[in-house]
């Protein structure tokens, strides 16, 4: 399996010599070569390395349009997030209305900053309770803005069990990476999407574009200009409980249950013919 070209930055002169490697062992030592491609729209690398592969798996479908070798299988979702798919029933008091931000492992300044003011903007929001993965550093920043506000949250640079923040949400606030689009999927919550902007080839935003095709998810373009509209989806949502309860059972339709299973029968099948 290739793993380039799918959410890591790299500088176009290395993927290519890495591919041309790549190539070079697959043709000269008669290796067949597998790849997946994680995003809507194929990174460089798997671009590259689609024209040698033996099969192209896609986690979103007809990423490689009128490829005749490619399969769309979904993408395959870590066991600690999946292991609360035997959990729904056990969420938390849903007195209160749970939101979970994320902007990325690292966090996202300009995520975090739109989300406040969004939030500046609404009133009532009493009930409301904020798990925000921000990064390191904007800690400070939120810490001071959520105290100002009075709204009960939880600051987190990191979120060791995301499975159980997204289990634990009503609504999920986040950008549109590849696997945090299938996480949110698998586990049915509803969410908008405020997709990264300088996201390669723009990815970002086919990634949730798909899933607002559905139905299963809501898209602000990530701006500041936008904030205001957030804030009304966010408020639209927390008075529509019916209209989240759609939105999680059409996101579900996007997970593929069985993805790892049919590679591993796709890659036996190619091999022994």
């Amino acid at each position: 399996f290739n793993l380039l070209g799918n959410g890591i930055s790299f500088k176009s002169s290395y993927v290519i010599d890495t591919c041309s490697f790549i190539v070079f062992l697959s043709l000269s030592l008669r290796v067949p070569l597998f790849i997946h491609e994680q995003n809507s729209i194929p990174g460089l690398a798997n671009r590259i390395l689609s024209k040698i592969a033996l099969l192209i798996f896609e986690g979103f479908p007809e990423s490689f349009i009128g490829v005749s070798n490619s399969k769309y299988v979904g993408n395959p979702v870590r066991e600690e997030v999946l292991k609360y798919l035997k959990t729904e029933n056990l969420r938390k008091d849903h007195s209160k209305f749970n939101i979970l931000v994320l902007g990325g492992s690292q966090g996202s300044r300009q995520l975090n900053k739109i989300f406040i003011s969004s939030i500046r903007k609404l009133k009532n929001i009493q009930n409301f309770n904020i798990l925000h993965q921000c990064g390191h550093n904007d800690f400070a920043y939120l810490q001071e803005s959520y105290l100002e506000l009075g709204v009960d949250f939880s600051l987190k640079e990191f979120i060791e069990d995301i499975g159980k923040a997204y289990n634990d949400s009503d609504l999920v606030i986040s950008r549109s990476g590849a696997m945090t689009v299938t996480e949110i999927s698998a586990l049915g919550r509803p969410c908008i999407f405020l997709p990264l902007p300088w996201s390669t080839d723009n990815h970002q935003y086919k990634n949730a574009k798909h899933i607002l095709d559905l139905g299963g998810a809501e898209l602000v373009e990530s701006n500041i200009e936008n904030s205001s509209e957030l804030s009304e989806l966010i408020m639209d949502l927390y008075l529509h409980p019916a209209k989240r309860e759609a939105m999680s059972r059409n996101i579900k339709a996007f997970y593929e249950e069985n993805t790892l299973i049919q590679i591993y029968n796709s890659i036996n099948e190619s091999i022994k013919t």
